[in-house]
């Protein structure tokens, strides 16, 4: 059933194709996915069983479930509404779910009674969601599977009025379609839904996390991990949740693939508890892809240190270019003070002046006329660390250990506002210290943990200063390894590291 669905798709994709030029195959779910996603749901035990399939495309989820519901055995009549409103694809929706029928009939003797609902399915299930909302009687589904349509909303359009308590601001297409799903829900019924991955962690999401996590219980993730990096997958991420009030002890089967969703190319982590995966007051997800970063959480999350217990503060730089173009000069002169870039850090270390690449000459606009005080900060040692790293950047944090002994005889110096620094309150930080912090936030354990804290392109202030450190003394060791080798790179910390604390990533 599944694949005849597929092959009619791959008719209307390659007609679209020829006449209108409209690649429509990136709308669909592909066939490992659907199969995938169909096996995520525990089969019920009533003889009638119904199906929601919002956005329904061509029906190539609704097949995945109905040949699933077949097979098993379970039932004997499937009642399946599916919402699509998309004209494209109408004809062969219907034209789906008719073979789907026969199938159905004559192979399995199951009746599907089948209907297409041609409408927009949010603005449609306002009156469902405010049912639910209210906790009286409303349609309900044992069974809701969907790869929702995404499109950005502004707040006062008709679809983000529908759900206005659980957003604020513009808002995904495909968030919506979910909170409308998960009302649809019946008693122990259950959702399975393709997203993106930013929805486990977004803060603009919190409310909707939280919504949902209050009287779902998550059972599967699985994590997609093709597509190419700088155009990743937009929907990467399968959530399968059950519509009963979720327990400490609940266990959660997490997964990832290289593919589409293929069994032999799925690793499997051992199951854990929900209580352990949806964390915090705005129950974001921790996601993993493989026990290596299982491992690796549970030994960040075992250390006890911070940058507070160490009197280690973090700043942003003090100098937005763009708004003091006109205090910037090319060479030294009295009353400037040197102005360090996010170009400067080179291989762990901080150069100054920075040259053209390939030549000794200065690049321009490295001293700054301080034109007002909060423009300088004291000459000292410091941790700077790219707010935004390059494409080129194979991690999230792209450290460089400044020395202030590089600045002599400079009292001040300024620092760009794409650069974080680290420094400590009232005393300079000594050196076996500094490169050793800078050992450890370099190294791929650092990297890797804060890749399962944060799906973000780029690594804000708070979660840096939150991130769990070695006691000082582990730290110096690592430094003072550091400035005997007087290499400092990434994958240098990356040894030191496996050497002295016993633990690696495998890149």
């Amino acid at each position: 059933m599944l694949k005849m669905t597929v092959r009619n798709t791959g008719k209307l994709i390659r007609e679209y194709a020829r006449t209108d030029k409209v690649r429509l195959g990136r709308f669909f779910t592909k066939r490992d996915t659907a199969a995938m996603m169909a096996d995520m749901i525990a089969l019920p035990t009533t003889s009638v069983v119904r199906v929601l399939d919002p956005g329904a495309g061509t029906g190539i989820l609704s097949a995945a479930v109905v040949e699933r519901l077949c097979k098993s055995g379970t039932c004997s009549e499937i009642r399946l509404v599916c919402y699509e409103n998309d004209a494209r694809y109408l004809p062969r929706l219907k034209d789906n779910l008719e073979r789907l029928r026969r199938r159905c009939r004559r192979f399995y003797k199951v009746r599907l009674a089948a209907s297409v609902a041609e409408e927009n399915f949010v603005l449609a299930g306002r009156e469902s969601y405010m049912i639910s909302l209210m906790a009286k009687d409303a349609p309900a589904y044992d069974i809701v599977i969907m790869n929702p349509p995404s499109a950005l909303l502004p707040p006062d359009s008709p679809e983000a009025m529908c759900v206005p308590d659980l957003f604020s601001g513009s808002v995904d297409l495909c968030y919506l379609f979910l909170a409308m799903a998960e009302s649809a829900l019946a008693p122990g019924g259950q959702l399975v839904a393709l997203l993106p991955t930013v929805f486990a962690t977004s803060p603009q999401l919190s409310k909707l996390r939280n919504f949902l996590f209050s009287q779902n219980t998550p059972t599967h993730l699985h994590l997609f991990t093709t597509g190419k990096p700088a155009k990743p997958l937009k929907k990467n991420m399968v959530l399968c949740l059950r519509h009963t009030p979720p327990a400490k002890t609940d266990a959660l089967y997490m997964s990832s693939s290289s593919d589409g969703g293929t069994p032999e190319k799925t690793c499997r982590l051992e199951p854990l508890s929900v209580s352990f995966v949806v964390r915090g007051s705005d129950s974001s997800l921790l996601l993993m892809y493989d026990p290596a970063e299982l491992q690796v959480f549970l030994y960040m999350s075992s250390l006890k240190n911070s940058f507070s217990k160490m009197h280690l503060h973090m700043h942003t730089g003090l100098t937005l270019v763009s708004r003091y173009r006109n205090c910037l000069y090319d060479a030294p002169a009295r009353g400037l003070v040197p102005l360090l870039y996010p170009a400067a850090l080179t291989e762990g270390r901080v150069q100054f002046p920075v040259t053209e690449k390939g030549t000794r000459t200065p690049l321009g606009g490295q001293y700054l006329l301080p034109a007002i005080p909060s423009l300088m900060q004291k000459n000292r040692n410091m941790l700077l660390i790219k707010r935004v790293p390059a494409k080129s950047d194979n991690r999230k944090l792209v450290c460089g250990v400044y020395l202030a002994s590089q600045m002599i005889p400079y009292k001040m110096i300024s620092t760009h506002n794409k650069l974080n620094y680290i420094d400590r309150d009232g005393e300079e930080m000594d050196a076996s210290l500094l490169f050793g912090l800078h050992c450890f936030l370099s190294s791929g354990v650092c990297d890797l943990y804060i890749r399962i804290l944060s799906k973000s392109a780029q690594v804000n202030a708070k979660e840096l200063s939150d991130l769990p450190l070695p006691e000082s003394d582990v730290l110096r060791r690592l430094g003072s390894r550091l400035i005997a080798a007087r290499v400092y790179t990434p994958e240098y910390c990356d040894k030191v590291l496996r050497e002295i604390l016993h633990i690696s990533v495998k890149r």
